[in-house]
């Protein structure tokens, strides 16, 4: 519900799966990090990614609607990830 309302993002395997694949969590983990270093990247950490995603997003097109912003952010990388645009994560 929180996601739906723009409040916050739901850090499922897809939303993580993008954005470790864009590089976006540490330098040390890249997109083609073995299984055991994708499982330790927290979900906390996802969660300040696109939160930070997101600001970037709504101050760079002027749209002071940051809820809305959050939310596209979050279904982008989620349905980049689910429609198997990633190589390999």
């Amino acid at each position: 519900m929180l996601t739906d309302l723009g409040l916050a993002i739901k850090p499922d395997i897809h939303v993580k799966k993008s954005v470790v694949a864009m590089g976006l969590i540490n330098p040390n983990i890249t997109s083609f990090s073995n299984d055991t270093e994708f499982v330790n990247v927290s979900e906390h950490k996802v969660v300040e990614v696109v939160m930070q995603l997101a600001e970037y997003a709504a101050l760079s097109t002027n749209n002071s609607d940051y809820r809305s912003v959050l939310r596209e952010v979050d279904k982008v990388l989620m349905e980049w990830s689910r429609c198997g645009c990633l190589k390999k994560f």
